[in-house]
Order: C-alpha cells, then sequence, then structure tokens
C-alpha cells in the first residue's frame, strides 16, 4: 500500500490501527473514532464536533441515536460516544464482548475535542449511556454482571471517581439537568423494593440523594425542572413536574391509567365507590358521589365494570332498606357478570323477601 504522508492522516492507516489495537488499545479506538466522526461528518456536510453546535441529546429512552450520538464498530466493540453541551468533550461507552469465548469488559473514555490521546479510560464491567459535562464531569452506568443490579459512577476529567451508586436493580436511564448540578437515574422492577421502579435525583458533585420517587419510565427537563413523562398513543408528550420531595402533580396517576396502563377514567370512581362501602360504618353518600360523577357514561362501560356498578348501586340500596331495588340492581349486575361477586346476597335478600323474584 502507497502510503502519502503529506494528505493521509495518521488513523485512515489500517496497518497503524491493527497495531494499536494490540499494543495502545485507546489510541487505537480513539483513531476509529476520528474517522467514524469525519466520515459521519463529510457524508451529513456537517463540521466535526470540535466545531459542531451540539444540543444536548434528551433523556427519553424512546428516542433513537440522532446526530449527537455516533457509533463505531470493529471486530465486535461497539462505542457509544455522547458530546458535552459545549462542544469541547467527547465521552464514550462499550459494553462488555467476547473475543473466542473470553469475555472483555466494558471501556469509557474521555477525549478532548481536537486531541489524539484520551484524558483516560476506565475499565468497567459494562459500560452504558456515559454522559459528560461542559467541564469535563463524566457519568457513566455499569450494568453489572449480576441479575437485577447497577451502579452509577462519576468522575472527573481526570478520571478520578467522584463518588458511585449502587443499586439492587437494573439501571433504566439516567442523565444530567441541563444545567449540569443535577443527575438522575432510573431503575427497573426488582425483589428489592427500595430500589425498585424509582427515580433517584443527586447532587451532581456529590452523589448525595435529593429525593426518591415511586417512577421509573420517561424522565425529561422543562427548563430546570425535572419531569416525569407519558407518551400519548398519538405521539404527544405529557410532561408532569416533580415537586421538592419527588411529589408527582394530580393529574399524574389519572394520565398513567388512561395512557399507560389504558384503564378507562371511571374506573376510579367505580373502585372509590367500593372503598367508601368498605368503612365501618359504610360512607354512603361518598359512594352515592362517586358513582353519580360516572352514571352517565354507564352504557360505555364494559361488562364486567357495569356490572359492578350495578352491584355496588345495589349494595347502596340495600344499605337503606330498600331491598327490592337491591336484588333487582343486583340481578342484572349477576347477568353481566355471573362472577361479581354478589351471588350469596342476592340468594339471602331473594329469600328475605318470600321468594318474590324467583
Amino acid at each position: 500500500m502507497t502510503i502519502q504522508p503529506e494528505t493521509r492522516k495518521w488513523y485512515d492507516n489500517d496497518l497503524l490501527l491493527v497495531v494499536l489495537f494490540i499494543v495502545f488499545f485507546p489510541i487505537a479506538i480513539y483513531g476509529m473514532l476520528k474517522r467514524s466522526m469525519e466520515s459521519q461528518s463529510q457524508a451529513r456536510g456537517i463540521p466535526s464536533p470540535s466545531t459542531s453546535d451540539r444540543r444536548v441529546p434528551t433523556s427519553d429512552p424512546g428516542s433513537d441515536f440522532g446526530e449527537d450520538f455516533l457509533s463505531i464498530s470493529r471486530d465486535g466493540f461497539v462505542m457509544k460516544d455522547h458530546v458535552s453541551p459545549n462542544g469541547r468533550f467527547i465521552v464514550g461507552s462499550s459494553d462488555h464482548h467476547y473475543e473466542n469465548d473470553r469475555r472483555i469488559k466494558g471501556k469509557c473514555a474521555l477525549f478532548e475535542s481536537g486531541s489524539n490521546r484520551p484524558l483516560f479510560v476506565k475499565t468497567i464491567n459494562r459500560a452504558n449511556n456515559a454522559h459528560v459535562t461542559d467541564d469535563g464531569m463524566v457519568i457513566v452506568e455499569d450494568w453489572k454482571d449480576e441479575n437485577l443490579s447497577g451502579a452509577l459512577l462519576a468522575f472527573d476529567k481526570e478520571g478520578n471517581r467522584l463518588w458511585a451508586k449502587h443499586y439492587k436493580a437494573n439501571i433504566y436511564t439516567s442523565g444530567f439537568s441541563p444545567d449540569s448540578s443535577r443527575v438522575f437515574v432510573c431503575t427497573a422492577n426488582s425483589d428489592h423494593e427500595p430500589h425498585s421502579g424509582k427515580t433517584f435525583y443527586l447532587e451532581a458533585s456529590t452523589g448525595k440523594q435529593i429525593w426518591k420517587a415511586d417512577f421509573w419510565d420517561r424522565i425529561d427537563f422543562d427548563e430546570d425542572r425535572i419531569c416525569a413523562v407519558i407518551r400519548k398513543d398519538d405521539g404527544e408528550r405529557l410532561l408532569f413536574p416533580f415537586g421538592p420531595k419527588g411529589e408527582l402533580p394530580p393529574g399524574f396517576e389519572d394520565a398513567w391509567n388512561e395512557h399507560v396502563l389504558h384503564i378507562p377514567p371511571y374506573v376510579k370512581f367505580i373502585d372509590g365507590a367500593w372503598d367508601a362501602l368498605k368503612q365501618k360504618p359504610p360512607k354512603i353518600d361518598e359512594a352515592k358521589e362517586r358513582l353519580a360523577s360516572v352514571e352517565g357514561d354507564v352504557e360505555t362501560f364494559e361488562p364486567n365494570w357495569k356490572a359492578r356498578f350495578l352491584r355496588f348501586k345495589g349494595e347502596i340500596a340495600h344499605a337503606e332498606g330498600d331491598l327490592e331495588t337491591a336484588v333487582g340492581l343486583w340481578k342484572s349486575a349477576l347477568d353481566l357478570d355471573p362472577t361479581v361477586g354478589i351471588k350469596r346476597r342476592y340468594d339471602s335478600t331473594i329469600k328475605k323477601l318470600g321468594g318474590y323474584y324467583e
């Protein structure tokens, strides 16, 4: 192969990169990163990250990789990269992989744009989803090797460990706040309740926990406010800001039930009526109020929920001494759903009425 030193850059030399992979792995990775960045920039007609105005990528896990992320691959090694908002730093993370049945741990590397030397390279069991701030602070997820466990690690630009947070649950997503003063990390469900399905909000500089919330899905920011995100079926995104102690605002639960769990809105009123009827003594007026809120829509209910609605209306009539109305409502409920849970009381009340409805 003829090399033209005056025009060809060192990272365009395949043989040199192979040698560097053997003797100096980080420089080889940087060379591949530079080559990938230049080829992608040329293909897109954009400048390299050292001069490009890069926006902060969304933390929404549903998003696809866009121009804020670069990916390189060689012999099974993949590095996903994030650029600091000011374009000064590039951080890359790679999960573990296997070579000839030998497990190779993951890595996290930080570069300064325009430099051909990494500021640091860290070996991490399963490094994923690294982010970097304008001053070079890095957070990276370690997905570990054990089931249902993960850690969030923080480093300064020299590679010194700032703090680490270990969780007995898989990490779902993490990231910085827009001003880089806070860090969030969401954990998936696990059998360790304190870490299961949570969002942790931390001080970026120390890792100190500010609050913990019972939510672990999509996270985004509305200016400086951290928000839970619900995505509707039509793609619209609803933002619900967390309070100072991690509490979610009124309306979040209803939106979650409707758009994520797809539970009809009337369900909470019917369940609320049942909660009122179970009190000792029963809260009849409260149960009436809750059922009255959805009575106009009863013909649109799913059959099993219409049956529950009629059952609870019968419970109210029975409590008020109107047995004939009660058994009429219960019969309609049983016709819709024989398992609605009122058959014994229906039969005993029929006996009290002398078999009038038989």
